[in-house]
């Protein structure tokens, strides 16, 4: 009987050694999925940050060009302005 009863608590002990296991994994998951999904929103935020630069950049150059050829007209137009 002795040797039931010890063989039923080493057997209890490997249970509970193996959910202790089981739980440690699926927070690792758990974790791991959260660290994703914040470099993944992360990495979007990036990349619309990118996407809003460059139309700033452009929208400027364009505004730098129109003024340019404004400025390049009117100088023009005074050049040839009778005097």
């Amino acid at each position: 009987m002795l040797c039931l009863e010890t063989n039923l608590v080493k057997f209890n002990a490997f249970v509970k050694e193996k959910q202790l296991k089981v739980e440690r994994g699926n927070k690792s998951e758990k974790e791991e999925r959260n660290l994703r999904n914040q470099m993944t929103l992360s990495i979007q935020q990036k990349e619309q940050t990118l996407v809003e630069l460059t139309q700033a950049r452009v929208s400027s150059i364009l505004f730098s060009n129109i003024y340019n050829f404004v400025s390049a007209m009117s100088t023009f137009e005074n050049a040839n302005a009778p005097i």
